[in-house]
Formats: C-alpha cells, sequence, structure tokens
C-alpha cells in the first residue's frame, strides 16, 4: 500500500532524511511537527496556483541568482503561469509544504522523475525541502 494512500493508518519514517519529532497521516495529508514549526505536506490543488507562482518567481530572483546570469533569471522568472503549469501539477504528482495558508514550498514527481521542487526562501534549511523530498520519493516509481 502506498504510504501516502488514504487507507494508510500510519506512514513509516524510518527512510526519511530528516528529524521529525511528531508526525501522523491525516487523510492524504502528512502533518509534521518539529523544531521549525508545523509542516502539512497535501497534494496540489489549483486553489494554490498563485501562491505557487509567487514563490517560484520569488525562488528563482532570491536564490538563483547565485548560480545564473541576470538575463537567465529575468527569462526565467518571466517563464508565464499559466494553465499549462496548472495542467502540469495536475497531471503530476504535485506535493504542497504549507502551513495553515502559507506554502513554503512544492514539488512534483512524474514517474521515477523528480521534475521540481522549490523551497520559500524563508524556509530554506529549516527541512521543508527534506520533508518534500521524502513524500515524493516514497510515491515514485522504482527507475527501470
Amino acid at each position: 500500500m502506498h504510504p501516502l494512500s488514504s487507507r494508510s493508518k500510519s506512514i513509516s519514517l524510518e527512510h526519511v532524511p530528516c528529524v521529525l519529532y511528531v508526525s501522523c497521516l491525516i487523510g492524504e495529508n502528512i502533518i509534521a511537527k518539529g523544531r521549525y514549526g508545523q509542516v502539512e505536506i497535501i497534494r496540489y490543488s489549483r486553489e494554490w496556483d498563485g501562491k505557487i507562482a509567487a514563490l517560484f518567481r520569488d525562488t528563482i530572483a532570491r536564490t538563483c541568482s547565485k548560480d545564473y546570469t541576470e538575463g537567465e533569471v529575468r527569462a526565467w522568472i518571466s517563464s508565464s503561469f499559466s494553465g499549462a503549469f496548472s495542467a502540469r501539477w495536475a497531471d503530476s504528482y504535485t506535493l504542497l509544504a504549507v502551513d495553515g495558508d502559507a506554502l513554503l514550498g512544492f514539488g512534483n514527481a512524474d514517474g521515477s522523475y523528480i521534475d521540481c521542487l522549490y523551497v520559500d526562501c524563508s524556509h530554506q534549511g529549516k527541512r521543508v525541502g527534506g520533508k518534500l523530498l521524502a513524500a515524493l520519493e516514497a510515491h515514485a516509481e522504482p527507475p527501470y
């Protein structure tokens, strides 16, 4: 049974590469409480599109400028978050890390391929990315 199945009673965290002090499965959502507050890992829904687009652009502008030229960053940020992006998230296994109505990060997987993983700049280094990655890896198909 898939660890994020709504039929699951619990989730094994023995292979999660981060310290979680308390966690439980509620429906398809993982609640993880740790030293940085509460992070809930939820499935994507279109209502989050605006916050995903804002986090995407802000993260690129603030984080990726160390590794890319100004022109590359501008081109990347100007990517339109149209229906194509919503379809991309809806057509793959997309998870969001949230704290209430605040989006802390998001990532998606398609088969055995992790497509993207973004974490809000103010939450980087606080294990949000590790929690997202662990949940995505738990869902990913084994590579062939």
